[in-house]
C-alpha cells in the first residue's frame, strides 16, 4: 500500500514536470512566431512605404518637368 502511494506521488510529480516543460516550450514557440510576424510586418511596411514614396517622388518630378517644359 505504501509502495502504491509512492508510485502515485512519483507519477504525479513527473506528470506535473512534463506539463510545465510543455507549457514553457509552447510559450517560447509563440514568442518566436510573434517575433517572426513582427519582422515580416516591418519588412512589408518598409517596402510598401518605400514604393509609395518612390512613386510620389516620380510623379512630382514628372509634374514639375511638364510644367517647366522639360521632359
Amino acid at each position: 500500500m505504501v509502495a502504491g502511494a509512492v508510485d502515485i506521488a512519483m507519477f504525479r510529480k513527473a506528470t506535473l514536470d512534463d506539463v510545465r516543460l510543455f507549457r514553457e516550450a509552447v510559450m517560447e514557440i509563440d514568442e518566436e512566431d510573434d517575433e517572426d510576424e513582427k519582422c515580416e510586418k516591418e519588412n512589408d511596411e518598409y517596402w510598401s512605404d518605400r514604393i509609395l514614396i518612390k512613386a510620389r517622388d516620380v510623379a512630382r518630378s514628372s509634374a514639375q518637368n511638364s510644367l517647366s517644359g522639360k521632359e
